[in-house]
């Protein structure tokens, strides 16, 4: 149904000089500079400070570290969403009314989405609210003077966003702004308004899963209760399910589920490097293969949804899980337990945080 939405679905990582990418932090109440519509979002991400138990989520479990510090991790990786049950996380008839009414911008976000403008009202409706669990790198999308304008942010854990079919986000519910993969470089300077928990080693690039997914199973922060949303529902049919159990049967994190209810995670390996490094090649070239003896499961869609408007072919990246030793359904990252890098800001506040390299 909807066209071109291959476009800018892949992460691109690209030797370039440390001044030459400056990365904004935008809280999860916050609408940014130039936004697209006036704010969407419902619930706990509208607060200007996300919840405590939203900012302090690390990388989950499965995501694969690689050169200049950036987590890659599938759409349907284990702990990456949550939501409100029956509660929907964004407006999308709003959002949808107002690019409607206003030409200029709907033309622009359709421009950026791959679509017509007629497709932006079933393009909204196609896609499911969430709201992010780890702060997520993406690339954002203002409108000025007439035309969108992009720049690379990072976004804070509880926000709210709505994600394809793929488990990619696509929308911005606080802003309206369209949202398309990052472009990491192995520098970047991060500007803008930090909060206390940011660390430049715990933010993920989610990738688009190789199929699509029928039902998500998301983590409910206020309950602790686990709960399947239909792809492209609003959470009127949200229905509450077990926590997802992944090879020994231990609660785990968010996955994808077949509309038949499981909320079992299926087990799933990768193959190869899903990053090409230093030559602008895409992220996520590794193939899906059944996983060898002695490696752990991982999270992916158990079932592919027809009539999705999100197509575009890209594979998830290196996901080796093990269960959780703690009460929490996100693991810390091994980058977490060996302490925050110096330069991050401990406290929330305008911040400017220059990192560069690979870190190991």
């Amino acid at each position: 149904m909807v066209l071109g939405l291959a476009v800018a679905l892949t992460v691109v990582l690209l030797n370039r000089p440390a001044s030459a990418q400056t990365v904004m932090l935008q809280p999860a109440g916050s609408s940014g500079p130039d936004p697209f519509t006036p704010p969407a979002h419902t619930g706990a991400s509208a607060s200007p400070t996300a919840r405590a138990s939203h900012s302090a989520a690390p990388v989950p479990a499965g995501a694969t570290s690689n050169a200049g510090g950036v987590h890659t991790v599938s759409g349907t990786a284990v702990g990456l969403y949550g939501g409100t049950e029956r509660i929907s996380s964004c407006d999308v008839p709003q959002m949808s009314a107002f690019l409607r009414a206003n030409p200029a911008k709907g033309n622009a976000w359709a421009g950026v989405e791959g679509i017509r403008t007629d497709q932006i009202d079933s393009f909204l409706r196609s896609l499911t609210p969430v709201l992010l669990r780890t702060d997520t790198r993406v690339t954002n999308h203002g409108f000025a003077n007439g035309a969108a304008t992009s720049f690379q942010s990072v976004l804070q854990a509880g926000t709210a966003v709505l994600v394809d079919s793929n488990g990619a986000p696509r929308a911005r519910c606080a802003c309206g702004n369209p949202l398309l993969a990052p472009v990491v470089t192995t520098s970047s300077s991060y500007t803008g308004t930090s909060w206390s928990t940011f660390n430049v080693q715990n933010v993920t690039v989610i990738l688009p899963a190789v199929t699509t997914v029928q039902v998500f199973v998301l983590y409910d922060e206020n309950t602790g209760h686990w709960f399947q949303r239909p792809s492209g529902s609003r959470g009127g049919t949200d229905v509450t399910v077990p926590a997802p159990v992944i090879g020994t049967g231990r609660p785990s994190g968010s996955a994808s589920a077949s509309a038949g209810g499981s909320a079992t995670a299926s087990s799933t390996c990768l193959s190869g490097s899903p990053v090409a490094s230093g030559s602008g090649s895409p992220l996520g070239s590794a193939q899906a293969q059944p996983c060898p003896s002695g490696s752990s499961p991982s999270a992916a869609s158990s079932s592919p949804a027809s009539g999705s408007p999100s197509g575009s072919p890209s594979s998830s990246p290196s996901a080796s899980t093990s269960p959780s030793e703690s009460t929490s359904p996100l693991n810390p990252s091994p980058s977490e337990s060996a302490g925050t890098e110096t330069g991050v800001p401990p406290t929330s506040g305008p911040a400017t945080v220059t990192t560069a390299g690979s870190p190991s």
